[in-house]
């Protein structure tokens, strides 16, 4: 897997090292997330609303559909869990996402790698169903999603990130009566707007 990530990027750097024309656009990007927490038994908790925003620099060929976004970004995760318990995660975000465009239309397939800055709960210590220490502080996963360029200078997009990374780990009885592990990974919707200018 890791193999074929970084012969993609190595295709995608090639191919626009040959470029002759090429233009690079910054972005500000401000969204609205909705995120929550899946486990590997089953995922019925329900989301909670948290936010975004970043900067992200996109280089792109005049003649050419393929483009590369890079971006830096604050992202709120979390969910609703348990005995009433809400977690709220604070993540500093680095996204790399190809990005194949078609007249005002563009699709995004790419990686993010995210680091926990934050993360509080609803409830005292004693009764959190989430031990706030032992979740774990680096997340990644990749994401995707479609956008639309209304004018030259404003994007509007939907993301969906899949967390790859076992944020968080708990045990539970199974059918024998032995323990099975059980762990939670964040997914979560990014609808964002966002302003660009070309450099």
């Amino acid at each position: 897997m890791r193999t074929h990530i970084v012969l993609f990027f190595l295709i995608c750097y090639t191919h626009f090292s040959n470029a002759q024309s090429s233009f690079q656009e910054g972005q500000l990007r401000i969204g609205l997330v909705k995120a929550k927490l899946v486990n590997s038994v089953d995922a019925k908790y329900d989301g909670i609303n948290k936010y975004c925003i970043g900067f992200y620099l996109e280089r792109r060929n005049a003649d050419k559909p393929l483009s590369i976004l890079t971006g830096l970004e604050v992202i709120g995760k979390g969910s609703n869990v348990l005995y009433g318990e809400r977690v709220n995660f604070q993540y500093l975000s680095v996204r790399i996402s190809p990005q194949w465009n078609y007249k005002n239309i563009f699709f995004s397939t790419g990686i993010y790698v995210s680091y926990l800055s934050s993360i509080e709960s609803n409830v005292p210590s004693a009764s959190r169903f989430i031990i706030i220490e032992d979740v774990k502080k680096l997340d990644f996963g990749i994401c995707l999603g479609p956008g639309y360029r209304l004018f030259q200078f404003l994007n509007i997009g939907l993301l969906y990130d899949i967390g790859l990374n076992n944020m968080y780990m708990t045990k539970t009885y199974g059918a024998n009566g032995s323990f099975a592990k059980v762990n939670y990974r964040n997914r979560n919707w990014l609808l964002y707007i966002g302003a660009a200018y070309r450099f």
